[in-house]
């Protein structure tokens, strides 16, 4: 089975900008590319895993990596491939929280419909020090 190449350049493309929309806190176009329904799941038994769903719940897991991290929280894009279904993407996720540093490797395996984000599973390169870092038991006044 081979990708037509300009579906998945497009597809890539789709990725990229909502990548670039997040680092630079662009919710009108992330609105604008994810799906009123879409899902994004997170493993792990950190403050931030299970499975966000509607952009709503997204926006809000999103927001809540901002608000937990004081802000800190980056999602800086390392590789971007396109294919029929949507795309993968590697980010390299760094933050500052209660004194702990977060820098691991995330990939997400995105589907997209109708060039617009349905569904997103992350995968972490470092599980444990993802779950170390979000984890719930940390002192987060007022937002566990």
């Amino acid at each position: 089975m081979t990708t037509d190449t300009s579906v998945a350049q497009a597809n890539a493309a789709v990725l990229r900008r909502a990548v670039d929309a997040f680092g630079a806190g662009d919710m009108a176009t992330l609105t604008e590319l994810f799906s009123p329904d879409v899902k994004w799941h997170v493993p792990g038994r950190s403050a931030i895993a299970g499975d966000h769903n509607g952009r709503d719940a997204v926006f809000e897991f999103f927001g809540k990596s901002m608000t937990l991290t004081n802000g800190t929280f980056k999602a800086t894009a390392r590789d971007i491939i396109g294919d029929e279904k949507g795309g993968v993407m590697t980010t390299h996720d760094t933050g500052e929280r209660n004194g702990k540093k977060l820098a691991v490797t995330v990939m997400h395996r995105v589907h997209l419909r109708d060039g617009k984000f349905a569904e997103v599973w992350e995968h972490h390169g470092d599980m444990y020090a993802h779950d170390e870092f979000w984890a719930a038991k940390q002192q987060d006044a007022g937002t566990e």
